[in-house]
């Protein structure tokens, strides 16, 4: 797989280019007490959901956003929607989650260590992460038919920022808002295209984070 890292027999992911300047703030499976409260209220989604969720524990963020595809009924394919789940320190993969919902963990001084995202009904869809000492990462895409990993597993290096972006599109904003060591939630970034949030050049590591793409 191209861009894939191993190291002691697990799997790393990795996604970016770039850099910011400075001191730049950007704005397995869990239990509900390891997911942080909401801080702010997500933009409404384009399609509202619909009946109980079906997916759950295990559920990557891919196949989160085919089942929520399914609970959203007719028109939700075409329309923007984000599913995702973090890797965090200790705790492994967190359970998939959409629409501005939280993942990662709150006051127990955990780093997330890896994105899983899914995107639909916006074409082409790029993430990257910012890793303590490694700087960002390459740039991993998909053409909407699929999920990206990005940062790393195994390795024991905290995420410090995240990357979204909806290539060649900007008819669709992008919101999103980050947790971080140190900061509580930071305000949240929303524009058409792509966001960035976190905390790069402090050495302060990403916790929880919330996305939502809408139109």
């Amino acid at each position: 797989m191209n861009g894939l890292i191993r190291t002691s027999g697990k799997a790393l992911v990795a996604l970016s280019t770039g850099g910011l300047l400075g001191f730049t703030a950007l704005t397995g499976t869990g239990t509900a007490e390891d997911r942080p409260p909401a801080a702010a209220t997500p933009p409404a989604a384009t399609t509202p959901s619909a009946g109980p969720r079906t997916y759950g524990k295990g559920a990557t963020a891919e196949q989160a956003l085919k089942a929520e595809i399914a609970r959203r009924g007719p028109g939700a394919a075409a329309a923007p929607l984000v599913c995702y789940r973090a890797h965090v320190a200790t705790k492994g993969w967190q359970e998939s989650v959409c629409h501005g919902e939280p993942t990662g963990t709150i006051g127990r001084g955990l780093a997330i260590e890896a994105v899983n995202v899914a995107v639909t009904g916006v074409g082409r869809f790029c993430a990257k992460a910012h890793i303590r000492d490694l700087d960002w990462q390459e740039k991993r895409c998909s053409n909407g038919q699929g999920s990206v990993y990005v940062g790393t597993e195994g390795q024991n290096r905290p995420m410090e920022a995240f990357y979204l972006e909806l290539t060649d599109n900007w008819a669709d904003t992008v919101w999103g808002q980050a947790h971080v060591q140190d900061y509580d939630w930071m305000p949240v970034r929303e524009a058409p295209n792509n966001i960035t949030i976190g905390m790069t050049g402090a050495g302060k590591r990403l916790e929880a984070i919330r996305l939502a793409v809408y139109r």
